[in-house]
């Protein structure tokens, strides 16, 4: 598949209901690990040695972990769109609706602590439940 194709036919979108659980286990991830600005992992804590899903990460990053075990994820080596892209971008959009911000700008700002992040995404997890 490329950007230009049709997604398949018998192509799953992602449920409000697998939405929110992602975003709780994102949020779990951020607990965890800590919260990182300005990349999606810290990258000075792996390469001396912390495995990657240990690292601190961002917003975005802790979604990623949460869908694939890893703060990087992306195209397969055919050049498809994993199921594990579309639930992440979901996840993403999901919050930064909720939050009324794009999420890496708002990640970002260096008032915004790990609490901030783990409670947005807590909350947008449970009006995602509420409309399920």
């Amino acid at each position: 598949m490329t950007l230009t194709d049709q997604p398949p036919a018998d192509l799953l979108l992602p449920t409000a209901d697998d939405i929110a659980y992602t975003l709780t286990i994102a949020a779990a991830v951020v607990e965890a690990n800590g919260l990182m600005k300005g990349g999606l992992y810290d990258t000075d804590a792996y390469e001396k040695g912390t495995p990657r899903e240990q690292c601190r990460v961002c917003t975005v990053g802790a979604i990623h972990t949460a869908v694939a075990g890893t703060p990087v994820i992306g195209l397969s080596e055919d050049g498809d769109l994993q199921p594990n892209v579309i639930l992440a971008d979901m996840a993403r959009a999901a919050l930064g609706h909720h939050i009324g911000y794009g999420v890496p700008a708002w990640n970002d700002n260096p008032e915004r602590t790990a609490e901030d992040v783990v409670t947005a995404m807590r909350e947008t997890a449970a009006s995602l439940r509420e409309t399920a």
